[in-house]
């Protein structure tokens, strides 16, 4: 039997309510909104953890869902964007996997759709592609996606526009020193060009002095 002993105060900002339970001491992190659903208070008794889950989790995932399209609404995000909005408003893990499950289905958070335009816009503005890893890597986008379509957008008009970016940066660096060979090697790297990719925009600039 479990019984909740106390249901504290939301902190600032914060949509989650800690509900502790006086058998265990501890507690299960619960949206203000299904507190309120289920009119929650100190004294309510459980047979286990599992019936409280099995008693919230419905509406956890229909608010849950609710949510999610409000996060969409306003901007664009990848699931794992998604996903981790939803965990620090206090979703249980079960039903957060559900929720975006039923985004992917119906293409409301679709991570290669995303993650192939992303990529198509910024080798046209001439972003390296190491810092389009970067980027999409901290969206949550895989490695593997995103090196897939870096192989398949990677044009030879976006490389072209890369290399002149990386000249064009550089063009002012005395290469033929070995401290302004090593400064203009930095700033290319910093700028987000591989090494071997910066040693070839250095090795042309050289070539054409």
């Amino acid at each position: 039997m479990l019984t909740i002993s106390s249901i504290d105060t939301p902190q600032k900002k914060s949509n989650l309510r800690r509900v502790y339970f006086s058998e265990t001491g501890e507690y299960e992190k619960i949206p203000q909104q299904v507190v309120r659903l289920h009119d929650l208070s100190v004294g309510m008794s459980f047979n286990s953890l599992e019936e409280f889950h099995a008693l919230v989790s419905n509406d956890q995932y229909n608010l849950a869902k609710e949510r999610a399209l409000r996060i969409l609404a306003r901007s664009e995000k990848t699931t794992h964007e998604v996903s981790k909005k939803l965990k620090e408003d206090g979703y249980f893990e079960t039903t957060i996997s559900e929720v975006i499950s039923f985004l992917e289905e119906y293409k409301l958070c679709d991570d290669t759709d995303f993650a192939s335009r992303y990529v198509q816009q910024q080798l046209s503005m001439g972003l390296p592609p190491q810092k389009i890893k970067f980027k999409l890597s901290q969206r949550g986008i895989s490695r593997d996606l995103i090196c897939e379509l870096l192989d398949n957008l990677q044009s030879e008009e976006s490389q072209s526009a890369l290399f002149e970016k990386g000249t064009k940066l550089i063009e002012k660096f005395d290469l033929s020193t070995r401290k302004e060979f090593e400064k203009a090697l930095r700033k290319l790297v910093g700028r987000g060009y591989s090494f071997d990719e910066a040693k070839r925009i250095i090795n042309s600039q050289q070539d054409r002095g």
